[in-house]
């Protein structure tokens, strides 16, 4: 009877070890920033006092009327040409 080689034992528990440890270390990190679900509450805490916003905005001047003379003529547009035989695309 022949015997079939063992393959060698696999030594990646070390890297799994560090990778949990990394994704518990942010899960904490987490939870410390974004705060624990009961930390919510609708009421606001005791000796919170009134707050009142008051948005001001001040008087703008008159812009300049707008003339016929002030308008520039539209700028002229140039196409390019049509790749499949170099000549200008027809307008619909």
């Amino acid at each position: 009877m022949s015997q079939t080689p063992t393959p060698p034992p696999r030594r990646d528990g070390g890297l799994y070890f560090i990778l949990g440890a990394i994704v518990v270390a942010l899960g904490v990190l987490m939870w410390y920033i974004m705060g624990s679900p009961g930390d919510q509450s609708a009421t606001p805490p005791s000796g919170a006092g009134d707050v009142s916003i008051t948005n001001e905005v001040a008087p703008q001047s008159d812009p300049a009327p707008q003339t016929q003379d002030n308008k520039e003529p539209p700028a002229q547009v140039d196409v390019a040409p049509d790749a499949d035989n170099g000549t200008q695309p027809q307008a619909n």
